[in-house]
């Protein structure tokens, strides 16, 4: 099995389905968009309006349908996969409902995923979901986030090593780590690299720079290198990735 299969996908304006099943094997993520849904996973209950998403794992059995409406705009993406795998296990992946009202760009890269599915481009439907999911990973805890973890943030994305982030932050290096991953669904070193990687990304799609320069302006030393984790998160080489980008209409 490829590291992540994209199993379905849909946009309905008008929405009226009932779920009741048990996902086994894959997982998927909805998004209403307009009306309302109320929720079950066994026997907790949400209600959930306009801008809501929430997440469909394997588990209890999970149940869905129009709230006090007749339908609801409903979005959703199936996967499984290694990676999947990967993501529920590192916290990427929600675990629960999730209001992307404040999160800018939820519903802009949702779309530009379903566009690449569309047109065939899973590899870079991928880098679309992964963006996604960065974006609902940074806004869960939001309330509880505390100075030490902004600041910690901005450090890693500009290249201070852990150690001395961790000790700018008077933890030990294992507390900084643990404590970290517990509020970003990340360790350190995959949020420091995954900001390169978006940044790089952005670059890519955006401007004309020649490849090594962007490396150089990311702050690594060997083009070589950039371009092997740049392949090894989003499964495409960089010169591929903007090629693709840039035929995408």
């Amino acid at each position: 099995m490829a590291d992540l299969v994209f199993l379905h996908h849909s946009e309905v304006s008008e929405c009226r389905a009932r779920i009741h099943k048990r996902f086994q094997g894959y997982a998927s993520l909805q998004l209403v968009s307009a009306g309302a849904v109320e929720l079950f996973y066994g026997p907790t209950r949400h209600q959930l309006g306009p801008g809501w998403l929430w997440p469909c794992n394997p588990g209890p059995i999970t149940r869905f349908h129009a709230y006090n409406c007749e339908s609801w705009h409903h979005r959703h993406v199936a996967v499984a996969g290694a990676k999947l795998d990967h993501w529920r296990s590192t916290g990427l992946w929600p675990h629960q409902p999730q209001d992307t009202r404040a999160i800018a760009g939820t519903a802009a890269t949702w779309d530009r995923m379903a566009g690449y599915l569309q047109h065939g481009r899973e590899a870079l439907a991928t880098c679309a979901l992964t963006e996604l999911l960065l974006l609902l990973a940074e806004h869960r805890d939001t309330s509880a986030e505390q100075g030490w973890l902004k600041q910690a943030k901005l450090a890693l994305e500009a290249g201070t090593s852990i150690t001395d982030v961790a000790a700018d932050s008077t933890m030990p290096v294992s507390t900084f780590r643990r404590r970290f991953h517990r509020h970003t669904g990340l360790s350190p070193q995959d949020y420091a690299i995954a900001r390169r990687i978006d940044q790089a990304r952005n670059l890519l799609e955006t401007s004309d720079q020649p490849i090594g320069h962007i490396a150089e302006q990311l702050g690594y030393r060997e083009v070589a290198f950039f371009s092997r984790q740049f392949r090894q998160r989003l499964g495409v080489s960089p010169q591929v990735y903007r090629d693709s980008s840039r035929d995408q209409v």
